[in-house]
């Protein structure tokens, strides 16, 4: 028996209770609990455990339950908020085996015949003409770009004069926004995703499906209470406030692209970046280099100030991307085109598809979203983000429409893409050379573009962009199942109406990839 006028004793028969009915609510290891049940100590209880279990549990049913209602709705409170940060997948952001299945997407194109690739070519550009609509995704988010534009000027501007004047020519280096309103759109999306949905939130459903069973039992009553706080209006931030850190952190990744940009021209040697002469041409490598470091700390602090550390992580790991990127790109020798092909799609990944995918994933996070809705995101973002690297290198073959001449960027910067890299059949021994070689001479590139000329390189280099296109459409689908409309009458078409607009503006922006001219 156990006598409780002692404040140990009143330790020890919590603990006994933690142990025997409320072990998934109560934690009790510091003794936290004693500050908040001081009246027990007017009350002297005795029990045992067989004849006296009545007394047992009328104590849980009654005492210990009102005395503790305050902690108990806290604890969960804090319980749902950590849980809900918690989900960004596997808890590694590092891309694990199912995310490395997703970059190889289309090593099987290698070993395509001219056939194949013709016959998925044309079902591809089929399957796209069906699913586009007329909806200008820029119109649709003018406005919304435009607060976007605000707060990155917020976050990188300063006090110092000399500093703003490099900030304001950084400004320039936002380029068309395709990003920022992918993420716009994405952000409408996920607005009306049902995150507590019996389709996608088992956890929720048997709590709800459990109180049911028994509403007026008290064996119930910790289930019931962990319902209405989860319900409960006050129970997350107001969709006002994570829109507005959604915002942010859509602004800091495109600092974070900003300033990675500066430290590619340094290393590039550039001579321009969107049309004006290179931030390190006009004020040297130095102003260039620190720019681009304070960049990346002012965004480091946006993602701080979430408070969630799972934002924090993310991004700490597309600047680890961006710079692993830059370094698979530089001189690797391989033994095989299997291997070279896997580094080059590896590289894509994380100099570009890692920033979309990693944004994208935040953007559910920031809006408390589950796991699979996490992942949905994540994969959206790869796959687009894989999407536009590999259109990018194509465009570096393409003929310019002014001189009729491939712009050859890379190939200058002896950095080999996808439509030499399928060229190999026509020479495996030369192309693999070729790929190994540090230095490239002018007879060295004419022969990579008389192999590219006399092969499908291209052609394969296009397939794997639009299966990437068709793989972020075929996910975009399965998020778009994901959405519930509100019954009100009232709300219900305009609701709708929203969504169907946002979900076609978002396929539209996508398959805009395929009509840029220009790198």
């Amino acid at each position: 028996m156990i006598h409780l006028s002692k404040k140990k004793n009143i330790k020890g028969f919590l603990n006994y209770c933690k142990s025997k009915c409320l072990k998934s609510v109560l934690n009790n290891k510091n003794g936290d609990m004693l500050k908040e049940i001081s009246p027990w100590k007017r009350n002297k209880f005795l029990f045992g455990k067989s004849e006296n279990s009545n007394i047992f549990v009328d104590i849980l049913k009654t005492s210990l339950l009102k005395l503790t209602g305050k902690y108990i709705s806290n604890k969960i409170t804090s319980d749902i908020n950590k849980i809900t940060f918690d989900t960004s997948g596997s808890g590694n952001t590092k891309y694990t085996e199912n995310v490395n299945k997703e970059i190889l997407l289309c090593m099987h194109v290698l070993e395509y015949k001219d056939e194949q690739v013709d016959k998925e070519l044309s079902y591809l550009h089929d399957y796209f003409k069906k699913i586009k609509s007329g909806i200008d995704p820029y119109a649709l988010c003018e406005n919304k770009i435009k607060n976007i534009d605000e707060h990155i000027y917020n976050i990188i501007k300063t006090d110092y004069n000399n500093i703003n004047e490099f900030i304001t020519y950084i400004y320039l280096y936002q380029g068309k926004k395709f990003r920022v309103i992918l993420s716009i759109l994405l952000k409408n999306i996920l607005s009306y995703v049902d995150n507590t949905s019996s389709k996608n939130n088992f956890k929720f459903r048997n709590i709800q499906r459990n109180c049911s069973k028994s509403i007026k039992s008290t064996k119930n009553i910790i289930a019931k209470k962990k319902l209405s706080v989860i319900n409960s209006p006050n129970n997350n931030m107001s969709k006002k406030q994570i829109g507005e850190n959604q915002c942010k952190i859509i602004a800091a990744s495109e600092i974070i692209h900003m300033g990675s940009l500066l430290h590619d021209d340094v290393i590039d040697e550039s001579n321009t970046r969107r049309g004006a002469l290179a931030l390190h041409k006009k004020y040297g490598n130095k102003i260039s280099i620190l720019s681009g470091d304070y960049l990346l700390a002012r965004a480091s602090s946006v993602f701080a100030a979430t408070g969630c550390p799972k934002i924090c992580r993310r991004f700490a790991y597309v600047v680890e991307s961006l710079i692993k990127g830059e370094l698979l790109q530089m001189n690797l020798k391989f033994n095989n085109i299997e291997d070279a092909l896997k580094t080059y799609f590896i590289k894509t990944y994380h100099k570009t598809a890692s920033l979309f995918s990693n944004l994208f994933a935040c953007i559910a996070i920031a809006s408390f979203k589950n796991e699979k809705i996490i992942e949905l995101c994540f994969n959206l973002g790869l796959h687009i983000g894989m999407a536009f690297q590999l259109y990018d290198d194509y465009l570096d073959y393409k003929p310019d429409q002014k001189s009729n001449k491939p712009i050859l960027n890379d190939l200058n910067n002896n950095i080999k893409t996808a439509p030499f890299l399928f060229s190999y059949n026509h020479n495996p021994n030369a192309v693999l050379s070729l790929i190994n070689k540090k230095n490239l001479s002018d007879t060295d590139i004419n022969n990579i573009l008389f192999y590219i000329n006399s092969t499908n390189g291209m052609k394969k280099n296009e397939l794997c962009f639009l299966l990437h296109i068709k793989r972020a459409a075929d996910i975009l689908m399965s998020l778009n199942s994901y959405c519930r409309i509100t019954k009100n009458v009232e709300n219900e078409n305009s609701q709708k109406n929203d969504l169907n607009q946002s979900r076609e503006a978002l396929i539209n922006l996508i398959l805009n990839i395929l009509s840029r001219n220009t790198k």
